[in-house]
């Protein structure tokens, strides 16, 4: 509408022209009509002058009028306009928020959801775990306490079968052994004599001019014999027996030893050991059993 007025004050300032030019016009017909009233032409050019002068100042501030209208109209119009576009800039970044924050309370409720499923099914799986192992506890010490239980028996068992087995293979043992020691032992003094007279032997088939081969074999029987003595010697300690051999300058003692000339020789000491004797250890005694004493050569201390 205002963009019409202006418009229309636009063509009114034409018409006015127009007539202006028309009322010229009629003037210079007039001043031909009448040639010499140039006073009365002159005010009226005058007239029609100040009259057209005052109507186009009047439509040209209608104009003006018109136009500051239009566009105060139209600033208005821009302000509107923008204001409607903040608003629904507004409405429509508050309805995307409103969007957005629907979509994510959506989308937090099913991540809580999701979640706490989760946390459901393994804190289930969990105690499952729990009650699996405390069952696995409770069989593993029941299982245990039978076993231990069973090796326990089984262990008394053999210590049971143990003790008689070592009965029964003492008393086998036992019944091996001589009863008499004493024959064992004259055994072995005899064997000692043997093997050391045959130096004296040596020396009297030496005397008789016995052959160089016959002394090569009682040779070889000596070292044979030799070695018999010292198996016979270390098989005594089977028999917790064992030999001992006196030594020179101790104190006679008529239990352990025997002298030679069977004299005798209380306060005398031994001068040479000419067998040793044979000994039997003592399981609770302090002194060990003499089997045999040792023959010796004894000589008596001199009388001051």
């Amino acid at each position: 509408m205002a963009f019409g007025n202006y418009y229309g004050g636009v063509t009114n300032e034409k018409n006015i022209l127009d007539k202006l030019a028309e009322m010229t016009k009629e003037l210079r017909e007039v001043k031909v009509t009448l040639i010499n009233p140039e006073v009365q032409a002159e005010q009226i050019k005058y007239q029609v002058i100040n009259e057209a002068k005052a109507e186009a100042d009047k439509l040209i501030n209608e104009a003006k009028a018109e136009a500051e209208k239009i566009r105060n109209e139209a600033k208005e119009e821009v302000r509107k306009e923008r204001e409607q576009r903040d608003k629904s800039e507004d409405k429509r970044k508050k309805s995307l928020d409103e969007y957005l924050n629907s979509r994510q309370i959506c989308y937090k409720r099913e991540v809580d959801m999701d979640v706490r499923q989760w946390l459901e099914n393994y804190f289930a799986k969990e105690k499952r775990a729990a009650e699996i192992h405390d069952e696995m506890c409770a069989n593993t010490n029941t299982v245990q306490a039978k076993f231990i239980a069973a090796l326990e028996d089984n262990i008394e068992k053999l210590e049971t079968v143990k003790s008689d087995f070592y009965t029964n293979i003492h008393s086998w043992q036992k019944s091996l052994y001589p009863v008499e020691y004493e024959p064992i032992a004259q055994n072995f003094q005899e064997l000692y004599r043997l093997v050391n007279v045959d130096p004296l032997i040596r020396m009297e088939l030496l005397a008789e001019g016995t052959s160089t081969n016959m002394l090569k074999e009682l040779e070889k029987l000596k070292k044979t014999l030799s070695t018999f003595l010292h198996r016979f010697e270390s098989s005594l300690h089977g028999l917790d027996m064992y030999v001992y051999y006196p030594e020179a300058g101790e104190m006679y003692d008529a239990l352990w030893h025997l002298p030679e000339n069977e004299a005798d020789c209380t306060g005398g000491h031994v001068v040479t050991c000419i067998v040793p004797g044979v000994a039997r250890k003592a399981a609770d005694q302090v002194d060990d059993d003499v089997v045999l004493p040792a023959v010796v050569k004894v000589e008596m201390s001199k009388e001051e």
